[in-house]
């Protein structure tokens, strides 16, 4: 099965944060799942960190390393795909939120 994870709860998963549901951890650690992050979702990350409105508990390329480590899958994102997010959602890859899991 196939997940994209929202921009908090790969922040929370990464960070080892308790705020993220154990059910979506779960989902996240299990080897026969692919977790995919939005590749804007790790800009964001990185704009914020360089901002200074998020404080991650290790430096960016760190987290970033970490995300390889754990082997999650990229999600290249481009406007048809915003446009498209919905019917993408509902039909090929459930979101995978900090307390929420839909499935297919």
């Amino acid at each position: 099965m196939n997940y994209i994870i929202d921009t908090q709860s790969l922040i929370w998963f990464i960070e080892g944060n308790t705020q993220l549901d154990q059910e979506a951890r779960k989902v996240i650690e299990d080897p026969r799942v692919s977790i995919f992050a939005s590749i804007a979702g790790i800009w964001e990350i990185a704009i914020e960190v360089s901002i200074g409105k998020l404080n991650l508990s290790q430096p960016l390329k760190r987290f970033v390393a970490q995300l390889q480590k754990e082997d999650f899958r990229y999600w290249e994102s481009s406007p048809h795909m915003y446009l498209n997010c919905y019917r993408c959602l509902l039909s090929t890859k459930p979101l995978l939120t900090a307390s929420l899991l839909r499935k297919q």
